[in-house]
């Protein structure tokens, strides 16, 4: 446990306890974004309309 001005030693790991939304999450939700916006041009595409 770190207390104010101590700094970690050895094998402490710091964990992000921030409780906002990881790399991992933010990356995945990306990923996501750009499927649906891809497969929207793709069928503007198909049906005609640009």
């Amino acid at each position: 446990m770190l207390g104010v001005g101590r700094k970690p030693t050895g094998g402490e790991v710091l964990s992000d306890t921030s409780g906002g939304i990881s790399g991992r999450a933010m990356a995945g939700l990306a990923g996501l974004a750009l499927a649906a916006s891809l497969s929207l041009v793709v069928r503007m595409v198909r049906t005609g309309q640009t």
